[in-house]
This record gives structure tokens, sequence and C-alpha cells, in this order.
């Protein structure tokens, strides 16, 4: 499944009400999901970016962060956090 088809999914099923006006904010969802996708991707290239400069593969469980302090062990989840806190996001 896509990016797309998931984001399209995840709003039609939060939507419980079928009356007239749920029928044409839905009308141009494509475009709703477009700008979605893009904020997901440049989240993606800027995650993964960050990865590149500041942590290292240190086998397959842990990562390591590279601080001033030295280097820290953390999982993958731990890392998005940690850039999202540095992001502000």
């Amino acid at each position: 499944m896509t990016l797309k088809e998931k984001f399209k999914e995840r709003l039609y099923n939060q939507s419980h009400d079928d009356s007239e006006c749920l029928r044409i904010r839905f009308e141009n969802i494509d475009k709703v999901i477009d700008s979605q996708e893009k904020i997901a991707d440049e989240f993606a290239i800027g995650f993964s970016k960050w990865l590149l400069v500041n942590c290292w593969l240190h086998d397959d469980e842990y990562w390591e962060l590279v601080t001033k302090d030295g280097d820290v062990r953390k999982t993958e989840e731990e890392l998005l956090e940690t850039y999202k806190k540095a992001k502000g996001l």
C-alpha cells in the first residue's frame, strides 16, 4: 500500500459522518493527501540526512548517536524522538 493510499484509508476510516458537508470536504481529498505526502517525504529526507550526519549503526539493535559528550546507544524509535525534539516537531 502506498503512503497516499494509507493517508486516504486513514481519513476515510476516521470519518463516520455521511453528511453532505463531509462529501464536499472529501471532493478534494487528493490535493490534501498530496500535500501530506510531500510533508512526509520532506520529514523522511530530513531524518535520513540527520542520521547520516549524527549516527552510525553499532549493530542490528542499536545506533550510536554522536553527541558532544560522547556516543550514546539508541534504538530507531529513540533516534526518531530525538530528531523530532531537536527539530521542535
